[in-house]
Parts: C-alpha cells; structure tokens; sequence
C-alpha cells in the first residue's frame, strides 16, 4: 500500500493526507502496508496488533477523493437498500 501511496502524484497525496484529517498519514500507510501478509501467515509472527481504524480512514478517504474527482462514477451498491430475499 506504502507503494501505491508513493507512486500517487503529489497533489494526490496531499488530498487523501487532507481527507485522512491526519498529517502523518503516509506514516499511518507504511505502518499497515504489510497487513494482510502478515494476517495471511500468522502463524509465522507472534502476537499482532492494527488499529482498524486507520484502515476505515484510509479506505474512507480514497473512497471520497475518488468521488470528488469522478462524481459520475458508479459504485455498486452506493445509495442502495439491501435488499433480501429467502427461498426455501
């Protein structure tokens, strides 16, 4: 994720930083780039530990610059009702 965030240009950055309401958020990127390696072997770490929430606002702030940048861009699922339906 580090990689990604790095390859974006700089105004990119700078708008998600802003968004993230944090500036040390290319920091709170590098902490949890490796995240779902680690999670996937487990096994070969000790105790592990992330703050959920940093990933929600890095998720949450690339979901809005994205919509900022194209408003006509289609989510599936975005502004829906889930909708259920059972058959036995």
């Amino acid at each position: 994720m580090h990689d990604l965030f790095s390859a974006l240009p700089e105004r990119t950055r700078s708008d998600l930083t802003d968004l993230c309401k944090n500036p040390e958020t290319e920091t709170l990127i590098h902490s949890v780039s490796d995240s779902f390696s680690k999670w996937r072997y487990q096994h070969e770490y000790g105790a592990m530990s992330i703050n959920p929430q940093v990933l929600v606002a890095i998720a949450t702030a690339c979901h809005r610059l994205v919509r900022r940048k194209s408003p006509a861009l289609t989510a599936i699922g975005e502004n829906e009702t889930a909708r259920f339906s059972y058959e036995i």
